[in-house]
């Protein structure tokens, strides 16, 4: 994402595959100001099939620090549009208590993130919080989109949206 931003390039194709992650270690997907990213592409021909060609975004981590979110996919602070198309996002596994976990987390955007044709899942099972998709002081459109949760025990949700202009 930081190559295509640099080279004034707006988008990155993902080809299918699972593509891991570890926020515990520092590396998750940041979002670049005016650069989406599209999954379901075929590896071989570069042809696109969200169905068959699933892009999966991965995050492994089990050990985020206490009080701290764990993010798969992170929004903060853009101010261009930028879209997340075609791809399935999983939170990490921080199983501790007090962790939190987000597939895709917004925070502080004034530009518009598009967020259509995903699988978002939070999978963690014994977090303090886990949220599929979590926004805070942005504008967001979610379309076509499957939320889905691990196993639900304290403070668990699907969608969190605080101060946040939604469009659906």
């Amino acid at each position: 994402i930081s190559t295509a931003y640099n080279s004034g390039k707006n988008a990155v194709v993902i080809a299918e595959g699972t593509y891991e992650v570890n926020f515990a270690l520092g590396s998750h997907v940041i979002m670049k100001d005016g650069v989406s990213l599209y999954g379901g592409y075929n590896n071989t021909t570069w042809q696109r099939d969200i169905q068959n060609n699933i892009t999966t975004i991965k995050n492994i981590s089990h050990n985020a620090q206490t009080g701290i979110t764990s993010k798969t996919v992170h929004f903060s602070g853009l101010t261009q549009n930028v879209e997340l198309d075609g791809l399935t996002i999983l939170s990490g596994t921080d199983d501790s208590d007090e962790n939190r976990s987000s597939a895709i987390y917004c925070e502080n955007v004034t530009g518009q993130v598009t967020i259509q044709n995903c699988t978002i899942n939070s999978q963690g099972t014994n977090h303090y919080r886990l949220y599929g998709i979590y926004t805070y002081n942005s504008n967001v459109i979610i379309l076509h989109n499957s939320i889905s949760m691990g196993i639900v025990r304290n403070h668990d949700e699907s969608l969190v949206v605080r101060n946040t202009a939604i469009y659906t």
